[in-house]
C-alpha cells in the first residue's frame, strides 16, 4: 500500500533536548568503576587505528601478549575515563508524542501533530481498532 494508506505513531526523545552529557562518575559508568578490557587483533587495520588510539589517549593500561598470536589485551584500571565519556544521561524531560501520516516513505500530506499522551494513545487505540476492523472484512 502506498505511504497515504498509513499514520505513523512516535515517542521521540531527542538527544539534544532530553539529555545532557557527563563524566564517568555521574553516569555510574562500569569501565570507570571496574575498569575494563579490551581485546584487539592488531594485524587488522582496525586494530591497529585502535591500538594507536589507546596508546596516544592518555589513559593508564598494562599490555598483555600471547605468544606470536596477533591479539593483544589492554587492561584499563578503574577510576579513569573510558571511551564512551561523556555519557548521555536523560534530564527528565517528557517524551514528545507525535501523530503523522504515512510511513517510513514519507508523509504525503505534510501533517505532523503534536499530542498530549493520553490524546496520543487514544488516536493510536482508534487507528489500530480501524485497523482491526478492514482486516476482519476481509
Amino acid at each position: 500500500m502506498p505511504p497515504s494508506a498509513y499514520r505513523s505513531f512516535e515517542v521521540r526523545s531527542p538527544v539534544q533536548t532530553h539529555y545532557r552529557s557527563v563524566p564517568c562518575q555521574q553516569a555510574d559508568c562500569a569501565h570507570h568503576r571496574d575498569g575494563w578490557i579490551s581485546v584487539l587483533d592488531v594485524a587488522t587495520t582496525q586494530g591497529k587505528a585502535w591500538a594507536a588510539a589507546i596508546r596516544k589517549s592518555g589513559r593508564r593500561f598494562t599490555v598483555d601478549r600471547a605468544g606470536p598470536d596477533t591479539t593483544v589485551t589492554y587492561r584499563f584500571p578503574a577510576g579513569q575515563q573510558c571511551f564512551a565519556s561523556p555519557h548521555k544521561v536523560p534530564v527528565g524531560r517528557p517524551e514528545i508524542f507525535v501523530v503523522r501520516d504515512g510511513d517510513w516513505r514519507g508523509n504525503p500530506t505534510g501533517r505532523t501533530t503534536q499530542e498530549r499522551p493520553e490524546i496520543f494513545v487514544e488516536r493510536m487505540a482508534e487507528n489500530l481498532d480501524e485497523l482491526s476492523t478492514e482486516r476482519e472484512k476481509g
